[in-house]
């Protein structure tokens, strides 16, 4: 499903994507769809969650903000270096949800 600017969203799209994080590997990477960060619909805790769940998951980590337009606090968990490095990985093991991620 197209990822929307909704919680909702960013948790069926992560919950979706573990469905296939057996086939995750270098080369070959799940996409659960592009980045919400900055574009309005998350709070601040959502944006920062969401960032974190696609890095993990090793997906493709897309802009769908507007550079020209994000806040400075968006554009900060876009740019965290220590998530990216989590994200850049060359094993690219994708996280798996151990429990309870489907009760979000």
């Amino acid at each position: 499903m197209d990822i929307k600017d909704l919680w909702i969203s960013v948790n069926i799209n992560f919950n979706e994507n573990l469905e296939s994080a057996d086939i995750a590997r270098p080369g070959a990477w799940n996409d659960p769809d592009m980045l919400e960060v900055g574009n309005g619909g998350l709070s601040h805790a959502e944006e920062l969650t969401h960032f974190a769940l696609w890095a993990i998951s090793k997906a493709p980590l897309i802009i769908g903000a507007d550079l020209t337009t994000i806040s400075k606090e968006s554009l900060a968990i876009l740019k965290n270096k220590d998530l990216i490095d989590i994200n850049q990985d060359p094993e690219s093991k994708q996280a798996v949800c151990v429990h309870g991620c489907k009760e979000w």
